[in-house]
């Protein structure tokens, strides 16, 4: 991929979450300069020591900058409140996206993140990225005087879900605390993330939602000229964009494209006896016009002020990759440039056998 992204775009913050929790079991908290002992919370070694419960992970990683930049923070001022640390901590040298901070109800019924409600404690600041899908949620929970702090920590670890998001999930679960302080993190062990054609999690940045897809497959070249053609011209339609993508030197069929009716009752590749996508402006179907090729494209316009990956979202969980009877896409790729949506089903390589020698093209 050609592009780098800077900055992730603002707007209306969509919590999801996830981690890798466990059953695990924790130790008491020390309020005390003792010798330090050990227990067990997240998934690995945690120290306690005084009134620092510290957890394993690993070096070098976004979780233990974080952790010490927490630390950095409480020993400085063990006063601070929680938002105003949670502020500090998204932004952080190493946050590689618009972040925020956002103060919770106490003992919210719901937070994203979680399998079970989480009680018990004080105030809760959620902090990370307010828009798109990257696998990074921290709270500060601040526990009443006398809480059993070991206990929560226990909580938040048994609780935690891995995969708060379709297409994301986290590296890293990190959970400490200093006094009655708790840090809780999922986030990724780095930033250094795959970019387009290299494979991996989808990347969001900028007004762009890439998809994640395996280099020099189908899907990837097909995106990339989606990209190239929309960046050259972002005023460019969908038809046109359609008519592009479809004439792209890779294709082996005879294509075409088609403008379908605005939230039109049926679209081809979708589960369901009705069509569940629905939101868009237009929606331009190209591919094969006849023939059982795996293979289904389609550019959607959204409007100015929609909810672009809850659209994506949208479309990755009612995609139905075998939609036709003899033949099953290799690939789904979705993603996104503004307001305008990519989405497509196909083979990972044309090179299949024709007909008479196996796999039927």
């Amino acid at each position: 991929m050609k592009k780098i992204l800077a900055t992730l775009l603002a707007s209306s913050m969509i919590l999801s979450f996830a981690a890798c929790g466990g059953n695990n079991d924790t130790g008491s908290t020390t309020t005390t300069e003792e010798p330090a002992v050990t227990t067990t919370v997240g998934g690995g070694e945690e120290v306690v020591t005084g009134n620092v419960i510290a957890p394993s992970v690993e070096a070098g990683t976004v979780g233990e900058t974080m952790w010490n930049a927490f630390l950095a923070e409480m020993t400085a001022n063990a006063e601070i409140g929680g938002e105003e640390l949670a502020n500090k901590l998204v932004s952080n040298e190493i946050i590689q996206f618009f972040g925020g901070a956002m103060p919770m109800e106490k003992d919210a019924e719901w937070l994203q993140g979680f399998n079970e409600t989480i009680k018990g404690y004080e105030t809760c600041t959620y902090f990370g990225p307010m828009m798109g899908s990257i696998a990074f949620a921290g709270y500060i929970f601040e526990l009443a005087d006398g809480a059993d702090v070991n206990a929560f920590i226990q909580t938040l670890s048994t609780n935690a879900n891995p995969r708060w998001q379709i297409c994301v999930t986290a590296d890293q679960t990190v959970i400490g605390a200093h006094g009655n302080t708790v840090f809780f993190l999922m986030c990724p062990a780095t930033f250094e993330m795959e970019m387009p054609g290299e494979g991996g999690d989808e990347f969001v940045g900028g007004d762009v939602i890439f998809p994640a897809v395996e280099v020099n497959t189908v899907g990837d070249t097909l995106w990339n000229a989606f990209y190239d053609a929309k960046d050259a011209n972002p005023a460019i339609t969908g038809e046109e964009l359609a008519n592009v993508i479809v004439t792209n030197e890779i294709i082996q069929f005879f294509g075409g494209a088609m403008p379908m009716e605005k939230d039109a009752e049926w679209l081809q590749g979708f589960h369901g006896e009705t069509n569940p996508i629905t939101g868009y402006e237009t929606c331009t179907y190209f591919g094969p016009m006849m023939g059982s090729i795996a293979f289904a494209g389609y550019i959607f316009e959204l409007a100015e002020d929609a909810d672009v990956q809850a659209f994506v979202d949208l479309l990755a969980e009612n995609a139905n990759p075998r939609w036709q009877i003899c033949v099953t896409a290799d690939q789904t790729v979705i993603g996104a440039y503004g307001n305008t949506v990519f989405f497509l089903m196909c083979p990972a390589t044309f090179e299949m056998d024709m007909p008479m020698g196996g796999m039927e093209l």
